[in-house]
């Protein structure tokens, strides 16, 4: 969250893209994604506060091997 609300970042071509969504039903730190986001979407999983728009980003599964 930030002042424009909640977003997510996605990965096009190698990069974080911020991407706004909205957010429904919400569980302790889960919540669901209920608009902003397609289908086949790469959601960065772990950034860290200082991943920043158009930063390069690199794509591993979620054991941690690369793509």
């Amino acid at each position: 969250y930030d002042q424009d609300g909640a977003y997510v970042f996605v990965v096009r071509n190698g990069k974080a893209v911020r991407q706004n969504v909205s957010l429904g039903a919400q569980a302790g730190d889960l919540a669901a994604v209920v608009r902003g986001l397609k289908e086949g979407d790469r959601v960065v999983a772990r950034a860290g506060s200082l991943l920043r728009n158009g930063d390069a980003v690199r794509v591993t599964d979620a054991k941690g091997a690369r793509r």
